[in-house]
């Protein structure tokens, strides 16, 4: 918008393009305001003829109004998914913005239920929590940027799965042989995350021995 003082009105008004370093006349900026719709990114730069209605009319130029069009505001999260133990480990889940204006902020939700609600407090980039339950978890964060006009972008939910603490047992926990029986023992495992791997230790010296 220009804002003109002094001089006589009515006041004309002509915009120019300056990008280039040659104002050139936008066809038709013949109003105070002008307005052109972002298509490309860049740093553009405009500034304004105005012409007064003094019997001997004069004409003044602004100074030349820079004005910078990032990318489109988007946002990812990683992992989008991952399995825990409940155990007391972490779910840590970071937010990557990509175009927009920076600084960005955050604001992570739980979408565990259908229904997102804001965490209150999780305005960092990263989002962690304790994995105190089992079951499936849904999050995902908005991020809104710093523009003159702040755009926001939502990134997709990611699922993060909660499984019950890992355990394991041996069958049978006791047994006799004789000399050259074979001894056979089964490992039970509940909990935790399959496939699962084995190792084998004989703590017969009292130093587990793999």
């Amino acid at each position: 918008s220009a804002s003109v003082s002094g001089g006589t009105s009515p006041y004309s008004y002509q915009w120019y393009n300056d990008t280039s370093g040659s104002g050139v006349a936008i066809s038709g900026a013949t109003s105070s305001t002008y307005s052109t719709t972002a298509t490309a990114t860049g740093t553009f730069k405009y500034y304004v003829v105005v012409k007064d209605s003094a019997t001997t009319p004069v004409s003044v130029t602004s100074s030349t109004g820079t004005y910078t069009v990032n990318p489109a505001l988007s946002v990812s999260i990683s992992p989008t998914s991952a399995t825990y133990d409940s155990n007391q480990q972490t779910i840590s889940i970071t937010a990557t913005p990509l175009g927009g204006t920076s600084p960005y902020s955050y604001q992570w939700y739980n979408d565990t239920s259908g229904t997102p609600v804001a965490i209150s407090g999780a305005t960092s980039q990263t989002y962690s929590a304790t994995t105190s339950a089992t079951g499936t978890f849904k999050y995902y964060v908005v991020v809104k940027d710093s523009a003159t006009t702040p755009t926001s972008a939502t990134s997709s939910t990611g699922t993060y799965t909660v499984n019950p603490q890992l355990s394991v047992s041996i069958s049978p926990a006791t047994a006799s042989y004789d000399y050259g029986q074979t001894i056979t023992l089964s490992a039970s495992v509940s909990g935790g995350t399959s496939p699962y791997s084995y190792q084998w230790y004989n703590d017969t010296s009292g130093s587990g021995v793999a």
